[in-house]
């Protein structure tokens, strides 16, 4: 009885077991055509998915009308849906779940998982972005949530969060514009050049070296705010406590 592993059925499905294309499988009208070496333990799934002819990359996964069209040398890929990973040649150990991820070329250990995610280029590495309208402008960064931006080095995780270089912004619309900010809380804002860090619901600060924990605003630099703005103590960071409300 023939087995799945050797057989070859019209329409352009697939599969192989041993010799160069061993572990090979393809399902769809024009995938997998490539039968150079290194072509091995692919499997393509719908219309045209991993069809480019000079494929010789291995252990990759394509789900999804022309899906990893264009994979060349890449290899171990896992792309689902409609033509993703539309621009992947060589990339390696790149996860497309949806829309995004476009403009990925030669770029490693990624994974865009939503609709519309944007921020990819070339050579990207370590960008995670998840969720629609996802913006990942920079490696080693994280973006979740709908409309969420992370710049490089950035943790943005909430809708409609932004980040600045090496920051962190937590909840619904919590924004850390400056470099290595702190933004944790519903519609909290650091806009501060760097160094900043507020936490609270609707805190802002925009001092530089300042930080705000609660629900008020503080615009000095060098400062820690507390509580109301009402509360404050200042210079507490270059020098002593010159003030605070609550001992009074």
């Amino acid at each position: 009885m023939a087995t799945l592993a050797n057989l070859c059925l019209p329409g352009g499905n697939k599969s192989y077991r041993g010799g160069t294309l061993e572990g090979t499988v393809g399902f769809g009208s024009g995938s997998l055509r490539s039968t150079n070496a290194g072509n091995c333990r692919n499997t393509a799934f719908g219309y045209r998915a991993l069809s480019n002819s000079s494929l010789s990359g291995g252990n990759n996964t394509a789900i999804g009308a022309l899906a990893g069209t264009t994979i060349t040398t890449g290899c171990k890929n896992t792309l689902i849906g409609y033509n993703t990973g539309n621009a992947i040649t060589s990339g390696i150990s790149n996860i497309i779940i949806g829309s995004g991820g476009e403009g990925i070329t030669s770029g490693c250990d990624n994974i865009a998982i939503g609709l519309s995610i944007s921020g990819f280029s070339g050579n990207s590495q370590y960008r995670i972005g998840i969720g629609r309208a996802v913006q990942v402008y920079g490696d080693k960064s994280i973006a979740i949530g709908a409309g969420a931006r992370a710049n490089t080095c950035s943790v943005s995780i909430g809708f409609y969060t932004f980040t600045g270089n090496c920051s962190v912004a937590l909840g619904r619309n919590a924004v850390a514009c400056g470099c290595i900010s702190v933004a944790i809380g519903n519609c909290s804002t650091d806009s501060g050049y760097n160094c900043g860090i507020v936490i609270g619901n609707s805190a802002y600060a925009s001092g530089i070296n300042s930080i705000m924990i609660g629900n008020e605003y503080t615009s000095g630099a060098n400062t820690i705010t507390m509580g109301n703005a009402g509360n404050n103590v200042y210079n507490c960071i270059y020098g002593g406590w010159t003030y605070c409300s609550d001992f009074n």
